[in-house]
């Protein structure tokens, strides 16, 4: 007689190999988005009975945005938006019930969200929605976004690094050409001068300068 799993089994197995396929890429990210959702996996799958989360990030033109859902990316999570939009005005870990109100007895469901800063900077909130639970239960929860948050703390300042790293590099190239351009006193042999130096630094295979006369170039 063949044996079958138990379902009990078979859902722990898939919960194991998706808490590893979790772990592979946020060790190696392809990208942001990929380090992102490989994150809020993993801190979902420390949490018992996650239903479900949202991490929302700020963007460039000020407002916020969903970076990452879980268990499901194309998962309409927009019922946890108000306590994600509560998190980010007051700045501090919150335990709400789902209709806004902050749980007054840890017996019925709740959101509980925590915001990500940075240097004092507000970059963003994640929100888990969990199931009735024992106040300690909640109590963990929340220690366990405090923790996780750091790593997102981490990822942000390594983007800040790159991008000032990314400045400064810009900045040099931009000084010496012009410490380039200045050394010849022809404009031709100048602009010569420059764009060699252009291709050489950044691996160009041409590099054309054009002077502007008469509206033309």
């Amino acid at each position: 007689m063949v044996s079958t799993a138990p379902i009990y089994s078979l859902a722990t197995e898939a919960q194991a190999r998706a808490e590893s396929n979790a772990w592979a890429q946020f060790s190696s990210p392809k990208d942001s988005t990929e380090f992102f959702a490989s994150w809020l996996a993993i801190l979902c799958a420390q949490i018992n009975s996650v239903n479900g989360a949202l991490l929302v990030l700020g963007d460039q033109g000020g407002g916020y945005g969903a970076a990452a859902v879980w268990p499901d990316a194309s998962r309409n999570m927009q019922y946890l938006g108000p306590a994600a939009e509560r998190v980010l005005k007051e700045r501090r870990g919150l335990v709400l019930n789902p209709d806004g109100t902050e749980v007054s007895r840890p017996e019925t469901p709740a959101h509980v969200g925590y915001p990500i800063e940075v240097s004092g900077m507000l970059r963003g909130a994640v929100v888990l929605d969990l199931p009735p639970s024992l106040d300690h239960d909640l109590q963990r929860a929340l220690r366990l976004l405090h923790w996780a948050s750091a790593w997102m703390v981490d990822q942000f300042r390594q983007q800040e690094l790159m991008a000032q790293e990314g400045r400064v590099t810009r900045l040099s190239l931009a000084t010496d050409l012009v410490a380039t351009a200045v050394k010849e006193r022809r404009v031709g042999s100048s602009a010569l001068a420059v764009v060699n130096e252009i291709a050489v630094r950044l691996q160009c295979d041409r590099v054309s300068i054009g002077l502007e006369k008469a509206g033309s170039i």
